[in-house]
């Protein structure tokens, strides 16, 4: 995800399995769909992609900034959280628009 050479501490402190994870949750959301568009499909991916680069831009400012290794670790922690923000947007409409059946989307 990074484009320059330079290694990102954000990237390092969030590591690619906690990313892979956050976008299985996505797509098993996203699978819920009844029809999902191939155009709606690259969309909801796109989407996915820009706001995990945003979770970690935002990192790696917030941990240039921190002074103590406590402060470093709550800002992995909310970024942690931040990765999974997408998917629960996506549960959430999902729901709203009468499309989702409870029962099989807590049995995932």
């Amino acid at each position: 995800m990074q484009n320059n050479s330079q290694p990102s501490i954000a990237f390092e402190a969030i590591n690619p399995a906690e990313i892979a994870k956050a976008a299985t949750l996505f797509d098993n959301i996203k699978q819920l769909r009844i029809k999902v568009k191939a155009a709606d499909e690259a969309v909801l991916d796109r989407a996915f992609e820009i706001h995990v680069q945003g979770i970690l831009t935002k990192l790696e400012g917030k941990l240039l900034q921190c002074q103590t290794q406590q402060q470093q670790a709550v800002e992995v922690i909310m970024a942690r959280h931040g990765l999974y923000d997408a998917a629960f947007q996506q549960a959430i409409l999902f729901c709203q628009a009468g499309k989702a059946s409870v029962w099989r989307w807590w049995a995932m």
